[in-house]
Formats: C-alpha cells, structure tokens, sequence
C-alpha cells in the first residue's frame, strides 16, 4: 500500500543508470540458460530435431509440438519461430 501511495505522488522507482548494456547481457543469457536448462524445452527440442530431419517446416512442427501438450518454459504454445530458437540452441 505504501509503495503505491508513493507511486500515486509521482515518485520515480529504480534507477536507469543501473541497466547498463553488460547488465542487459548478462540478464539475456540468464533467460536463454533457463529456457535451454528446461526439462520441458530439451524434450520438445529432441522432437523438433526429429521432425525437423523428417523434412517437416517449423510451422508444422510447432503445429506438432502444440498438439501433442508441449509448450514453452512460460507455458506458452509453440509458433514456427520459437521452434526456430529451440532448435538453433544445443541440448
């Protein structure tokens, strides 16, 4: 309640100089060794590197993926890019 009282009167929070580019670096490789650490994403990637030598598009493997209950580490559904990313990345 006290913070958003704050907020209400116009105070500014947190302090831009601290996100740095090092700082937005360091946050982006956090997130891709969380999303490639996943159980869930290194399973969806051996089948997508499956259906991927299969000859299958990235659609269709998403379409694959989505339908057989994958979804991604925030438990989204797979699109032709995100599969693009999962399999670009080795597990």
């Amino acid at each position: 309640e006290a913070l958003a009282a704050k907020k209400a009167r116009g105070a500014q929070l947190g302090n831009p100089q601290n996100m740095t580019p090092a700082i937005s670096r360091q946050g982006q490789a956090a997130m891709q060794r969380n999303a490639r650490e996943h159980q869930a994403n290194r399973q969806a990637a051996q089948l997508a590197d499956l259906l991927r030598t299969k000859g299958q598009t990235l659609w269709q493997i998403a379409v694959a993926l989505n339908a057989t209950g994958y979804r991604t580490r925030r438990g989204k559904e797979f699109h032709a890019t995100t599969v693009w990313r999962l399999l670009l990345t080795s597990y």
